[in-house]
């Protein structure tokens, strides 16, 4: 069991984060576009959210979010428009940092604190849209690193993955429902997660991997302001020297919320496959149940 002190860090981090979370929330729920007609802001927003960056079964999606899968894990990322944005026409440039803590299997803590990744993406993309098309392309790089957080019987080392990924998004929005579908082509290089004692001194090799989502919402039926939608997402990595083989299938299934321009989202969940983090090598087949909130 873990010592009391091991929870100050974890307690005192979860605090801070909840309350810039809300302070996002309040900020972009109460904020209007000059010069937009209200008939205009009313329509987009009776309109489904484009699932690929809101609603999704994406490991690496941009929201703050609590869940169940055989332990608790805790989620805050969030896609910091730098240029143009991701919903609208033409170029844009995203950075979206991620932070996750996450349990060992079977553990008993209701707060995660064990393990811990974290994770920075640059996006460059394009998109051709109308009000009820999408298609976008966009280039990212990204680095992740994994780690254990440090304990008395903590192991040492991390792992590590840095990625080139090409992006191709599309979407729909009718009136009483929307799909999307988004394929990633994934390089991986200086990347090493077979064994964390040997990635200590930044080693790595190079591989390939990639990610199909696809995600339906609807806007009716709703119960208490939420409307169902469901989303999967299939990833993996093809092994190659210090990058061991990834294959992970995860899917949602829930009801969506929105306020002002912020989705909250409740689901079931279930994950067949390799898990995330320092402990991605191991296979995590649950069922479980989570919340998520995405600006």
């Amino acid at each position: 069991m873990k010592s009391p002190q091991n929870w100050t860090w974890p307690l005192r981090s979860y605090r801070q984060l909840a309350a810039c979370a809300l302070l996002v929330w309040a900020s972009s729920a109460h904020a209007q576009e000059p010069g937009e007609p209200a008939s205009t802001r009313s329509a987009a927003r009776a309109s489904p959210a484009w699932l690929s960056t809101r609603v999704n079964a994406d490991p690496n999606g941009a929201a703050y979010g609590f869940e169940y899968r055989g332990a608790t894990r805790g989620r805050f990322s969030d896609a910091f428009e730098l240029y143009g944005g991701t919903e609208q026409p033409g170029f844009s440039l995203v950075i979206t940092p991620l932070f996750e803590l996450h349990e060992p299997r079977r553990s008993q803590n209701v707060l995660p604190s064990q393990y811990w990744r974290a994770r920075v993406a640059l996006e460059l993309g394009y998109a051709w849209a109308s009000a009820a098309r999408r298609f976008r392309v966009a280039a990212l790089l990204a680095h992740e690193s994994d780690h254990e957080t440090a304990h008395a019987y903590a192991k040492p080392g991390f792992v590590a993955l840095n990625d080139v990924t090409l992006r191709m998004q599309y979407g729909e929005r009718h009136a009483g429902w929307a799909w999307n579908a988004g394929l990633d082509a994934q390089l991986y290089v200086l990347s090493c997660t077979r064994a964390r004692r040997l990635c200590e001194n930044f080693r790595g090799d190079t591989s390939i991997g990639g990610q199909l989502q696809i995600g339906v919402a609807l806007t009716r039926p709703q119960v208490w302001l939420f409307a169902p939608f469901t989303a999967v997402s299939a990833s993996g990595i093809v092994p190659h020297g210090l990058v061991a083989a990834e294959r992970r299938l995860l899917g949602r299934l829930g009801g969506y919320a929105r306020f002002g321009d912020s989705l909250l989202a409740l689901f079931a969940l279930a994950s067949v496959g390799n898990d995330v983090g320092i402990v991605r090598r191991r296979t995590l087949n649950v069922v479980g149940a989570g919340l998520s909130f995405a600006r």
